[in-house]
């Protein structure tokens, strides 16, 4: 017995000293039985039969009643890596009696961020007993049993398996893992296993961003997994506000009924990944109470120059100043308005319901069409809608109605209000309309139906002037001297409230034109003109000016005239 603790002893002795080869300096293997023999066996060291770096073989004996036919001990790069650490040990011992064998493997510098899921897996026979622990090191000491992580057996019946996982912060990295295995046999016998400790990040997700309000479904979101040991992954989450819930698949949904609140409801999510692996953290949604309604209606009073019915840029003109009064469903009116500048007016934070919005009638103006609630242009530039003949209607720069009827043929409107058209055979047909148009003049106003948070614009009212009426006027030098030049500057404005599609203004025997004009606007020319003996004395530059209104109906004049004069002393 002597000589084999001695020979035991030098072996261990030599084992210990190693080659020094440390290409995986930390993977070291510790096997030490009850009566205090130990071989400690480096990677790629003395008694290390495997020359892979990351794994350690080892065959031989350890004390007087310990043959290891063969124990392997593998870590990174073998198996794992320094953020994926994994240690295995497989083993089959025999024992010649009874006794105590410890073995231990163990490895350093590994990196995985806190906190780290560890799990340790045992399975295997015996005719003893084996018991599993296993360690981390903060400190990054190879075999340093510091910190307890797992503990599983001891495990005396054959065929026997285990599995247990726990969550750790560690406190620091890298550090060093040892997986420790001990045998006991009560007598003669063997015991083969294989005993497994990995370790990686739990798995996890980013919070969703959700936008929540009380009593409005949410657009749903789906958490996205990673870490861990992979996907798929699946979720669930317990403290979501009441009508919220999320699907395994991590999609969060539903309609949350829950008072409104500036305090945000927590909730925790659990992610589980394909290996069974769990990680848990927390979120947050703020759940809104429901606003208001904040509709609002807007239109514009303007000038109908052309006829058309329609806000024409540039050509029609708003009407500032005019009272605008906002009614309820039951004619109440609750606001009132005037227009602005440009004849525009608005309406806001109105609640859901039935609206009329009235005009104050413009002096000198009579109505020419409906307003512009449902009516849109075309490609064509045309104005159309839905009428109340359940057909769509189209009105151009001509403002003749027009629209397509279910005989197929081509319908419009003349003067009478009768409905026109035309036959496939070419034969011409009239009728009497047998509907009110949704397009004709409605009082002064018009009621709508605003929804929650709509906005609505075109509500529009269409006027042209009753009043044509213009001035003239022509400016030039006081004095002037028979055959030479004077220059004169000739105008002529709208002042009234029709629209003049023209104007020619004769002055100082010349005649000049000036284009369409809405109420307020002017057209200037300069021109020169040279005395004569004639004129000798005090000599008139007269002007006059006859504009021809843009439309004509029994209320409106068709033109008007207007003279205008400049006096210049003229002498020799």
């Amino acid at each position: 017995m002597k000589k084999q603790i001695v020979t035991l002893a030098a072996v261990t002795t030599m084992l210990l000293l190693g080659s020094g080869s440390k290409a995986s300096a930390g993977l070291q293997m510790k096997l030490t039985d009850n009566l205090g023999n130990t071989v400690t066996v480096t990677d790629n060291g003395l008694g290390d039969g495997d020359t892979n770096v990351g794994s350690i073989n080892f065959v031989g004996a350890v004390g007087p009643n310990w043959n290891i036919n063969v124990v392997g001990g593998t870590s990174k790069p073998v198996t794992g890596s320094a953020s994926m650490p994994e240690l295995d040990i497989t083993t089959l011992d025999f024992s010649t009696g009874a006794g105590t064998l410890d073995i231990q493997l163990s490895d350093t510098d590994f990196t995985t961020a806190s906190p780290v899921n560890f799990l340790a897996s045992v399975g295997g026979t015996t005719s003893g007993s084996v018991t599993f622990n296993t360690w981390v090191d903060p400190g990054n000491v190879a075999l340093a049993e510091t910190t307890p992580l797992t503990s599983q057996g001891p495990f005396s019946t054959s065929p026997f398996s285990g599995n247990q996982s726990v969550v750790t912060n560690l406190g620091g990295s890298p550090y060093a893992l040892t997986l420790d295995a001990t045998i006991t046999h009560a007598a003669a016998g063997n015991s083969s296993f294989d005993a497994n400790l990995s370790g990686i990040s739990p798995p996890t997700a980013n919070c969703a961003t959700i936008t929540a309000v009380t009593g409005v479904a949410i657009t749903p979101v789906t958490l996205v997994g990673s870490g861990g040991c992979g996907g798929p992954y699946t979720f669930s989450a317990t403290g979501l506000p009441k009508g919220l819930i999320m699907s395994t698949n991590g999609t969060i949904s539903g309609t949350p009924n829950v008072s409104g609140s500036t305090t945000p409801f927590n909730y925790t999510v659990t992610i589980t990944d394909s290996c069974g692996n769990t990680g848990t953290f927390n979120c947050s949604i703020t759940v809104n109470a429901v606003q208001p309604c904040k509709a609002s209606v807007c239109g514009t009073l303007f000038v109908d120059c052309n006829g058309d019915g329609f806000l024409t840029p540039g050509f029609d003109f708003g009407v500032t100043n005019v009272p605008v009064y906002l009614q309820n469903s039951n004619k109440v009116t609750v606001a009132t308005n005037i227009t602005d500048s440009q004849g525009n007016y608005c309406f806001y934070n109105l609640a859901a319901g039935t609206y009329t919005v009235c005009i104050l009638h413009p002096t000198n103006c009579i109505q020419t069409s409906g307003t512009h609630v449902n009516h849109w242009l075309n490609n064509n530039y045309q104005q159309c809608w839905i009428e109340n003949d359940g057909y769509q209607h189209c009105k151009g720069v001509d403002g003749v109605d027009c629209w397509t009827a279910s005989d197929g043929c081509q319908h419009w409107k003349n003067s009478n209000n009768q409905d026109c058209w035309k036959d496939k055979y070419g034969y011409s047909h009239t009728q009497q309309c047998t509907y009110v148009s949704c397009d004709v003049p409605k009082g002064d106003c018009e009621t709508f139906t605003l929804a929650c948070g709509q906005a609505l614009t075109g509500v529009n009212f269409a006027y042209q002037g009753t009043l044509p009426k213009c001035v003239v006027s022509v400016a030039g030098p006081s004095k002037g001297v028979c055959g030479q030049t004077g220059s004169y500057t000739c105008t002529v404005k709208n002042t009234g409230t029709a629209c003049f599609a023209a104007c020619q203004v004769s002055v100082c025997g010349k005649t000049y034109s000036c284009p369409a004009l809405s109420s307020g606007q002017s057209c200037s020319f300069s021109f020169n003109y040279q005395f004569q003996w004639s004129d000798y004395g005090n000599f008139n530059c007269q002007a006059a000016a006859s504009c021809t209104s843009a439309y004509s109906n029994s209320n409106t004049s068709s033109s008007c005239t207007a003279k205008g004069n400049c006096y210049t002393s003229v002498g020799w």
